[in-house]
């Protein structure tokens, strides 16, 4: 099943020649238009589940001021807290 993983890992690839260049600049531009493709396939698909989400709310908790200023998506904590987990 495993049969095309090498055992030993690969050597780096040196003193390629430059006639195969075009070859390399080719294969370098397919692999980050592959990527710009994921990833302007995937930008939509995170946007399009943001609009569920409701409201913002302050990421602090008690004793933790590392995120001061910002703002986390979603409802914030209950306004009449009766949980310890609603209370934050």
């Amino acid at each position: 099943m495993f049969a095309a993983i090498p055992e030993t890992p690969q050597h780096a690839i040196k003193n390629r020649p430059l006639s195969e260049f075009n070859t390399d600049a080719a294969a370098v531009r397919a692999i980050a238009q592959a990527t710009v493709s994921v990833e302007l396939l995937t930008i939509p698909l995170y946007i399009n589940s943001m609009y569920s989400i409701y409201g913002t709310h302050q990421i602090n908790s008690k004793g933790n001021n590392y995120y001061k200023g910002r703002q986390w998506p979603g409802m914030a904590t209950t306004a009449d807290a009766s949980t310890a987990n609603e209370r934050g």
